[in-house]
């Protein structure tokens, strides 16, 4: 098969949706389908143009047998949504699908290519992004004549997730939905955002050789951590929907009631250490927290292997590889109690209430991570066997592989 894979980013820029695009388009070219990357020259994780992100080099490059195209993408959201909302109106005479096209920039350059007939299938990812829902706006239109099998990383239970009205359209020209969890679909179809499409669970990996990969030595020697003294751990940006906030006021009533431990926070946001509570809490908990930045995989494997609990109570993941991370070196982990966060750390770690204002739930799963070493070895060991058998990289390109077949030489929607 000929394959345009659509995405808002792609590597070297870092996240879940670049690692995810980047390991499918190499898995699919191993087993001899061609892939191109249609993406953008923006080098933010967070898909959000800002006059401060680094961009890169537009033009085609090629890694490990993957063609990418990156595009240059509009100084701001604002200017493309103007574009697209004179598109609309031209063709339909009106505007009204605005609500859908979540709040990522667009790349004009792509639609060309997006159209391109040669290709067998368009594989667009990141659902709500507009570079997933555009290419099916342009399907239900006849703009876009190939089947299109769409990624979806969406959160419908987000109070910023578009509503049933705007999105079902949009889905409905989708040929199949591959989805990162049954949880996820399962929202999707119950509030009536996707009724009738067909649906395959394909999931997120990591590679065989992260499991057992991290040294905790090399991590304590690194960050100045006490042999005998406990790790808690966080492994994303720093952001306030990721939970470092809410991590932070939970350690600080830990170590306010005594408690002995450590912090180490992996990953960055320029925009938080401005926040006066980052400081506040930074200032009460002192020398117990490491907060280096971003650091290279190799560094996450430690540090999580060295660590009691990986907790990234996030409402902003719609999966979160960073908990299949810790669970390879036998870590258990703590993330927020939402369907697909049920399904996903099923008895490897621990869940607490999103609205949890207190943060008395995620206390209690600190302690017990600190206080039972039976239980955190127990749960470590559940979730890293769920890793192996359920969340490598084979199983999800073989899913992928799986629907994209289906909708190439099945019947047309």
């Amino acid at each position: 098969m000929r394959i345009l894979l659509i995405a808002h980013a792609y590597l070297p820029t870092v996240g879940g949706t670049e690692t995810w695009a980047d390991e499918v388009a190499r898995g699919l070219v191993r087993r001899g389908h061609e892939v191109v990357v249609s993406t953008s020259d923006n080098a933010s994780p967070s898909g959000m143009l800002r006059p401060f992100h680094r961009r890169q080099a537009t033009g085609i490059e090629h890694r490990d047998g993957v063609e990418i195209r990156r595009h240059r993408m509009l100084r701001s959201a604002a200017i493309g949504l103007d574009v697209l909302r004179r598109i609309e109106k031209q063709a339909r005479g009106t505007t009204g699908t605005l609500g859908i096209v979540g709040q990522y920039p667009w790349i004009p350059t792509a639609f060309g290519e997006w159209r391109d007939p040669s290709f067998d299938v368009l594989l667009p990812t990141s659902l709500p992004s507009l570079c997933a829902t555009l290419p099916l706006w342009m399907r239900g239109r006849g703009w876009i004549r190939r089947p299109v099998a769409l990624h979806t990383t969406a959160m419908p239970h987000s109070a910023r997730f578009p509503s049933p009205s705007a999105l079902r359209p949009i889905l409905g020209a989708a040929d199949i939905l591959l989805t990162d969890t049954d949880a996820e679909f399962a929202e999707l179809q119950a509030g009536g955002w996707a009724p009738d499409v067909p649906h395959r669970c394909v999931g997120v990996g990591i590679p065989d050789d992260a499991f057992d990969a991290g040294d905790a030595s090399r991590a304590r020697a690194r960050f100045g951590l006490s042999e005998g003294r406990p790790v808690l751990s966080f492994v994303a940006r720093l952001t306030p929907e990721k939970g470092v906030l809410r991590l932070l006021r939970a350690a600080d009533r830990l170590a306010g009631a005594g408690r002995d431990f450590d912090v180490v926070l992996l990953g960055d946001d320029a925009s938080i250490r401005t926040r006066p509570e980052w400081r506040r809490l930074r200032a009460r908990l002192g020398d117990r927290v490491r907060a280096p930045g971003s650091v290279s995989i190799e560094t996450v494997r430690d540090v999580c292997a060295a660590s009691a609990v990986m907790a990234m109570p996030s409402v902003a993941d719609s999966f979160g590889i960073v908990y299949l991370e810790a669970w390879a070196q036998g870590t258990p982990v703590i993330g927020v109690d939402v369907p697909a966060m049920r399904e996903i750390i099923a008895g490897g770690g621990w869940l607490v209430p999103a609205d949890d204002r207190d943060d008395t739930a995620l206390v209690a799963a600190l302690e017990s991570a600190l206080d039972d070493p039976d239980v955190r070895r127990s749960r470590g060991a559940v979730g890293r066997q769920r890793a192996w058998d359920r969340y490598r990289w084979t199983h999800v390109v073989d899913g992928v592989e799986a629907g994209l077949v289906d909708v190439v030489r099945g019947p047309r929607r």
